[in-house]
């Protein structure tokens, strides 16, 4: 698809997963029944720090297509706190851009 889209013209790609890419690591019991069964006792949860590395081998790939199309390609990134993690409050692109409209009708974004 982008060779498709460089032929019309594209020369720009911004990376925007979700904010999972930037997910704190520590064990909160997020999970359930994962972590019920989990043997780990560590503050390092396991099935996050497997999240984040297929993310960050899926934006790895798109890096390589884009430099073997030469391609810029960057990556957006929002909801993040001072040492550039996810702050937990706006997973999607799309959560982000509704905040405004949240916070003035007071409804939860989408």
């Amino acid at each position: 698809m982008l060779v498709q889209m460089k032929e019309r013209g594209l020369r720009e790609v911004v990376e925007a997963n979700d904010m999972d890419k930037l997910l704190r690591l520590t064990c909160r019991n997020d999970y359930g029944a994962i972590c019920r069964t989990c043997s780990e006792s560590g503050a390092e949860c396991l099935k996050k720090k497997e999240k984040r590395e297929q993310i960050r081998k899926g934006c790895l790939k798109l890096y390589e297509i884009c430099e073997e199309l030469s391609l810029t390609c960057r990556r957006a990134v929002w909801d993040v706190d001072a040492e550039g993690m996810w702050k937990e409050q706006y997973k999607g692109i799309d959560d982000w851009e509704l905040r405004e409209t949240e916070d003035f009708y007071g409804n939860a974004a989408a």
